[in-house]
């Protein structure tokens, strides 16, 4: 069973009751850069492009990926209106 949160996150959204075997993408053990965000995102389209996840679960891991972003561009954006503020 996977500990890494983002691990974890990924193995529950690909799971299913079918009979399939696991599929791996290798991703950054972390998802808290935006940096570690395009990471995540080139990696999930080149399993796509080479047939390793289904457009579906493509779908699904991107729609985590976009989560991620926001999460990253919202921290980000306050960390630079505190900056802001602390400086009038």
């Amino acid at each position: 069973m996977p500990t890494d949160p983002s691990e974890l996150l990924l193995a529950t959204l690909l799971y299913r009751f079918e009979k399939k075997p696991q599929r791996k993408l290798d991703l950054p053990g972390s998802l808290a850069t935006a940096a570690d965000v395009a990471t995540a995102a080139n990696a999930l389209l080149r399993a796509l492009a080479a047939g390793d996840i289904t457009p579906q679960d493509a779908q699904r891991v991107a729609s985590v990926l976009e989560l991620a972003r926001r999460a990253v561009e919202t921290e980000d954006l306050e960390r630079r209106i505190v900056e802001l503020e602390r400086r009038r």
